[in-house]
């Protein structure tokens, strides 16, 4: 039985192609509040900033963009077959996306009492603990790549490369609170997140 609380705090994930976006885009056309974690790790990169420096100092300015902008799309292409240069990059940047995340969970929680943290790496990062709950949008691993090759038109094989860059959506699975089933479309996927929310909102006694 959920324990009794004010405020509920979602961490909300998925994999590439599960339709973790889709899912955020309904809560927020309800109402909900949602923190993009991908937005902050935008923000937190920006010159100036201090994990902008630090990136600098662990990978050198070969990884800056003529304007001093960091190329993040060059530094991911740097990181993805190396694991020690992730580890470095994720030990940077994580503790700073989480630290904000928290930051402006606690300023939603003042007039909401569910608030959604929309968090990709959310299980990866061991961060589950910091969440109520956390919700996975799931759809099995051959129908995330059907949709990576439509919607990025790429092969298959460069599909399953990107999948299987990331954590298994299997494993993802196994350790999430609640799977949020994507696999016959956007209706079905707003029928589950409704049935999980009017679960919450019984518990809470709230309308929203």
């Amino acid at each position: 039985m959920m324990p009794s609380k004010t405020n509920w705090v979602i961490g909300i994930t998925g994999s590439i192609g599960s339709g973790k976006s889709t899912a955020v885009t309904y809560l927020i056309d309800l109402g909900y509040p949602v923190v993009d974690a991908d937005r902050i790790a935008r923000e937190i990169v920006e010159p100036g900033e201090e994990t902008y420096n630090k990136i600098i100092r662990a990978f050198g300015t070969e990884v800056l963009e003529e304007t001093g902008v960091i190329d993040r799309k060059f530094l991911g292409r740097l990181i993805f077959n190396d694991p020690e240069k992730r580890k470095i990059l994720n030990a940077i940047t994580h503790p700073a996306i989480f630290r904000c995340v928290q930051d402006q969970i606690r300023v939603h929680m003042k007039n909401n009492r569910i608030v959604f943290a929309d968090i990709p790496l959310l299980i990866e990062s061991n961060r589950m603990s910091d969440f109520d709950e956390v919700w996975l949008i799931y759809a099995p691993e051959p129908m995330l790549a059907q949709r990576v090759m439509s919607r990025d038109q790429v092969t298959q094989d460069e599909a399953m490369a990107r999948i299987k860059a990331q954590m298994s959506i299997e494993q993802k699975r196994r350790l999430a609170d609640t799977i949020i089933q994507n696999t016959k479309g956007k209706q079905e996927l707003y029928s589950n997140i409704d049935k999980e929310l009017s679960r919450l909102k019984s518990h809470l006694n709230v309308d929203k």
